[in-house]
């Protein structure tokens, strides 16, 4: 009778047998070998070697030339998690996961993982929070690429699944999913307990391990499931059918999570409880593992898992429909708040974004509810601004800093008045950094005006705008110099162009005194104006020194020691370069450029007072009597009436210097040139200013309309702070008048050219047909937007400027056409022509034809039908000097009105 063999010897027979059938390539006996039952004690005394040895054939080399020998070892390792015990199978699989660094192999295992722990005992929690931490530790050997830690804008954060490292995360989290969806179904089942269990479960496991998945690579992906407007919280809108790999995946992990945890917002308070932990901890060095509610344990990740689990459910719809609607809107609130600081404290910019989003949908939460000033006494408060604001201080990316200032915007008004007053104040005396203290002082001023409008003229003010309250902001917040007239005006220059910009407004507008504000200017003008005016003086000497001792080069060495004077704010937080001399030149204009917005500012402030309580009379100066405040608060008949002045001085010098009655200012000469009058000419440094803020200012057309936020976001642009759209009290207006300035000169260097080598222009009509629809090609880059500004043109007080630009327009078709004619045809030709541009103009606007082929079809027509075209070069120029100077003055002074004193020649 045979002996039977031990228990021992069996173990090695059946490890050794299925060795050598897998060498051989025997894999179907291999598999026998493991599947017979008369095998399963030797399999199970020996698992941990089995799986040991097997494994070691799951390498890339055999998956790529060995496919049925890699197939075989998969099979065979599910087979021995199917028998042996999960704990011994899934410590073996963890070290093999700990060693490898192939994704297939990683895969590979993941398997075997999954039936092991379908299988694991309900009390070995511990152990799947092993094999959790062994799946974080593999992804963690993926390095993130570096552009994640520089500033991206969003088309940037679009292209990011285009990087090798985030698209192999991806595919791991696909992988990841499809392991977790049947432990989930599984462990997802609903329990017998009433209360939410927070002791280390292996359902609590696998929740603390979709937290780990989110925080682990969420933050930086594009997950922006719904798109809403960046000056808006209304209407949000549903973003394209078509999702990226990243939304798809946030989307499955979220479905996942819901499915464990039914009540999501339960959760909402552990971004306080922790962070009150760490504080904790870090005081009396605590054992963590001392407590037992696990979410509270300090792993990787979990912090961030948690703030990335509220944004995608609050700020991208993805709370389920079906989730308890118990939670107060001003608890979730709070408790969010906290989950912005976190998505806002780390070193990545990239991640600030989601922080601001969350934000927006939190202050949307809460906008109908009415805060007051009592919520502000919770600490999260003060930490959220702080936060926040410093966030928006690092962040150098447009779209972070233009939504996030709204959303802080929104914020601030979802208080009433005293927290509002409360958040500005607080801002003002915790952040040194101009532009923070120049942001708060603006919308300070802005809930002042409001108040003032929204009351009547004998209802007082609230007191967080006037009195005693306004008073201790003006002169001890806002209207200071830090450190008097040798304070850096340049590296303050945004909260002194903000302050003296309030101050402004709140003069011009509190004539009644209701805010108390005359009852102590003369302390700001003492501590504030005059001061500042000093401060300017010294800055203003000091740059031209600069400029001038650079320019003359005398001493190369000095030059480079003056430059290093030059503060790197100056150069917007760069690090400053090696200048060279036309570089310095350049920046110390740029520097005196902002000086001159400054002391318009001042100007300004002190005109006001000038005109109202006549109480600023400086000695030596008076700043209230200078051409830039009356310029800027000048009317339009007034400008009119002084233009006109002028053509007539000119007029009688022509006169006086050809000695010829009647000759001076003849439009046959069609030269428009003057000499005008010293007296109160605009500053050339300041026009140049303007128009270079104005031609940034189109730019932003598109995105803010014809408006002055436009114009504060061309000021940014160059360099200058949002406040300089004060330098243009008319508003939008002006940007338009400036574009339609702009397009006419366009237009007169096309004409030029057209005409350059002709002596006369053979088709009059067809000429000016062309020069039209030439004319009408350039709004087309702003025709979504150009009814607004027809509609500003309309209002009354800017039509006669509006008329002048058309005429002028109509004027040059004509004049470059060849029409000198001086008779009464002169000016109903003109009129003819401009009747025939605003109707193509018109037309144009609701043209929705390929390249606007209806427009100028429909121009073709009109011009046919225009008897005076018609009659362009036939009429003679023989006619009386007196007619000339009457029809032509009318042009003469459009031109005189847009400023437009050029010769044509």
């Amino acid at each position: 009778m045979a002996s039977v063999p031990s228990p021992v010897s069996s173990t090695m027979d059946v490890l050794e047998s299925v060795l050598t059938k897998l060498d051989e390539g025997d894999f179907k006996g291999a598999i026998n070998v493991i599947t017979d039952p008369a095998n399963d004690t030797a399999i199970k005394l020996q698992s941990m070697e089995l799986v040991s040895l097997i494994a070691n054939n799951l390498t890339d080399a055999n998956a790529e030339h060995k496919p049925e020998l890699y197939s075989a070892t998969e099979t065979i390792l599910n087979r021995i998690a199917h028998k042996c015990s999960p704990p011994e199978v899934l410590y073996e699989l963890m070290e093999k996961v700990r060693t490898t660094t192939s994704d297939d192999v990683f895969t590979s295992l993941l398997k075997s993982m999954q039936v092991s722990i379908l299988r694991l005992p309900a009390k070995r929690a511990r152990c799947l929070e092993w094999v959790f931490q062994t799946i974080i530790d593999y992804l963690d050997k993926i390095p993130l690429p570096d552009v994640l830690n520089k500033d991206m804008e969003e088309r940037e954060e679009d292209l990011l699944e285009c990087d090798e490292s985030i698209r192999r995360l991806l595919q791991l989290y696909i992988t990841l999913l499809l392991f977790l969806e049947p432990i989930v179904k599984q462990l997802g089942v609903p329990s017998g307990n009433v209360f939410f269990d927070t002791n280390l479960t292996q359902k609590n496991a696998l929740i603390c391990f979709l937290l780990r998945l989110m925080g682990k690579l969420f933050p930086v992906l594009q997950l922006q499931r719904i798109e809403q407007p960046r000056k808006t919280l209304r209407h949000p809108a549903k973003l394209p059918a078509s999702k990226s790999y990243s939304i798809q995946v946030a989307e499955d992990l979220i479905r996942a999570f819901v499915e464990l945890v039914k009540d999501p917002l339960f959760l909402l308070p552990y971004g306080e409880k922790r962070n009150n932990l760490l504080s904790k901890r870090k005081k009396d060095d605590s054992d963590e593992k001392a407590n037992h509610d696990c979410f509270l344990y300090h792993e990787t990740y979990t912090t961030e898992g948690f703030a990335m689990l509220f944004y995608l459910l609050l700020s991208e719809g993805l709370l389920p429909a079906n989730a308890p609607q118990i939670y107060d809107r001003h608890y979730i609130f709070e408790m969010g708040l906290r989950y912005v600081v976190i998505l806002l404290s780390g070193e990545r910019t990239v991640v600030y974004f989601k922080g601001i989003r969350l934000a927006q949908a939190l202050v949307k939460l809460v906008k109908d509810v009415g805060l007051s000033s009592r919520d502000l006494r919770a600490p999260i408060h003060s930490t959220f601004c702080e936060q926040y604001v410093r966030a928006l201080e690092r962040s150098g990316s447009v779209r972070n800093r233009d939504v996030g200032i709204t959303v802080l915007t929104d914020y601030i008004h979802t208080f009433d008045d005293e927290g509002r007053y409360m958040i500005i104040s607080h801002m003002l005396k915790t952040f040194d950094d101009d532009s923070v203290r120049a942001y708060a002082i603006t919308v300070y001023k802005d809930l002042i005006s409001s108040g003032m409008r929204d009351k009547m003229e004998e209802t007082p003010l609230v007191r967080w705008y006037s009195g005693e309250v306004l008073q201790d902001m003006l002169t001890n917040h806002i209207c200071v110099l830090k450190n008097g007239v040798k304070t850096d005006l340049i590296d303050n220059s945004y909260s002194i162009t903000s302050a003296l910009s309030a101050l402004w407004v709140l003069l011009k507008t509190d004539q009644c005194n209701r805010s108390h504000i005359w009852d102590y200017f003369g302390t700001l003008e003492a501590q504030f104006l005059v001061e500042l005016r000093k401060a300017i003086d010294l800055t203003r000497a000091h740059y031209k020194n600069e400029m001038k001792a650079t320019a003359e080069d005398n001493n190369a060495q000095q030059g480079m020691e003056h430059a290093a004077e030059i503060t790197v704010s100056t150069l917007n937080g760069e690090l400053p370069p090696v200048l060279s001399k036309e570089k310095k030149v350049e920046l110390c204009q740029g520097m005196l450029l902002r000086l001159d917005i400054t002391i318009l500012l001042n100007s300004r402030a002190f005109g006001r007072t000038e005109t109202t309580n006549n109480v600023t009379t400086i000695p030596g100066r008076s700043f209230g009597s200078t051409g830039l405040v009356r310029q800027a608060n000048e009317t339009f008949d007034d400008f009119r009436a002084r233009e006109e002045k002028k053509e007539q001085e000119y007029a009688k010098q022509q006169q006086q210097a050809t000695g010829a009655p009647g000759t001076a200012g003849s439009s046959s000469t069609h030269t428009d040139t003057f000499s005008a009058t010293t007296e109160e000419q605009p500053d050339p440094t300041v026009e140049r200013t303007k128009a270079m803020i104005l031609d940034a200012a189109l730019a932003f057309v598109q995105s803010h309309g014809w408006s002055k936020q436009a114009i504060a976001k061309g000021a940014e642009a160059v360099n200058y702070p949002s406040v300089s759209h004060g330098l243009f009290p008319r508003g939008g207006i002006e940007l338009v008048h400036h574009f339609y300035k702009q397009c006419n000169l366009k237009l007169i260097d096309y004409l030029k050219q057209e005409t350059a080598d002709v002596e006369r222009v053979p088709n009059p009509s067809e000429f000016a047909r062309k020069a039209i629809e030439f004319r009408l090609r350039l709004l087309e880059p702003y025709l979504k937007y150009w009814p607004q500004a027809l509609g500003l043109m309309a209002l009354p007080p800017n039509a006669p400027h509006s008329l002048a630009n058309v005429l002028t327009l109509v004027d040059d078709i004509c004049y470059y056409a060849g029409d000198r004619s001086v008779d009464f045809n002169w000016y109903t030709r003109r009129i003819g022509l401009a009747c025939i541009y605003k109707t193509a103009e018109l037309y144009m606007l609701q043209d929705s034809s390929a390249g606007f082929e209806k427009t100028w079809k429909f121009l073709e027509r009109r011009m046919e039908e225009a008897s005076l075209v018609h009659e362009f070069l036939v009429k003679s120029e023989d006619a009386t000097h007196h007619l000339q100077n009457a029809v032509g003055s009318a042009f003469t002074t459009a031109r005189n009105i847009l400023g437009l004193n050029f010769d044509r020649r």
